[in-house]
């Protein structure tokens, strides 16, 4: 009869009694290997902090949405507001400074808003291009880069159909955050929708899909120069 040290081991076999790491995973198969990667890169993705804003001078919503993975949340969200008869440099100068507030409070890395169109309301679209400045402006002093999409680019990340309703886009702000209720005001469902926008969308695949299903469904969409058509 042999002895237990005569008797022949396979080095596999040898290595895993021994605590081999590289014997251990020789054993597993290619794909449950694939998804310890897959799950590592997972639990190791960088938190991104993005800033929604909707741009008002009376209100402007800001919305904080934090994404780890795939999987995002609401932080800090709101209405900035000014006072209706006060001089309008007064109103652009406060919500300036509430606009720093928010930004050192929230420390965002990236901001997104909806980009800037020709309404036909003259005088709403230049107060909103005021607001949209002073936010812009803020931002850059920050440091901040801002990213812009489209109406129906928000409604086709959110909702998953570019032609949603407020009201549709609305409730799944309230799904994807996992929110109680629904935010209020508009303004600042609105802006956690674009801030929703911007982490769907940046650096995916889904970002082109999306602006492309925009262009065929803009009623105006904008001319190869830049610029949107007017009314």
């Amino acid at each position: 009869m042999k002895d237990k040290d005569d008797i022949y081991r396979h080095p596999l076999s040898a290595g895993a009694a021994k605590g081999d790491k590289e014997h251990r995973d020789a054993k597993k198969p290619r794909r449950i290997l694939e998804a310890k990667e897959q799950n590592r890169s997972y639990l190791e993705a960088p938190k991104k902090v993005i800033l929604g804003i909707d741009p008002g001078i009376a209100r402007m919503g800001f919305g904080v949405v934090v994404q780890e993975g795939h999987r995002m949340r609401a932080g800090q969200y709101g209405t900035l507001t000014t006072e209706p008869h006060r001089p309008l440099e007064q109103r652009l100068a406060e919500m300036f400074g509430k606009v720093q507030e928010v930004l050192k409070k929230t420390r965002p890395r990236a901001a997104a808003m909806e980009e800037l169109f020709f309404s036909r309301n003259a005088k709403t679209a230049i107060a909103v291009g005021q607001a949209r400045g002073v936010a812009l402006l803020a931002c850059g002093l920050a440091g901040l880069p801002v990213y812009e999409y489209r109406p129906m680019e928000v409604k086709q990340a959110v909702a998953g159909y570019g032609a949603a309703d407020k009201q549709q886009v609305q409730r799944m702000v309230k799904l994807l955050l996992g929110l109680a209720e629904v935010p209020r005001p508009d303004d600042t469902a609105d802006a956690l929708a674009v801030a929703i926008t911007h982490a769907q969308c940046v650096g995916t695949r889904l970002s082109e899909t999306v602006r492309q299903l925009s262009k065929r469904m803009d009623p105006f969409p904008l001319p190869p120069q830049g610029g949107r058509k007017g009314f």
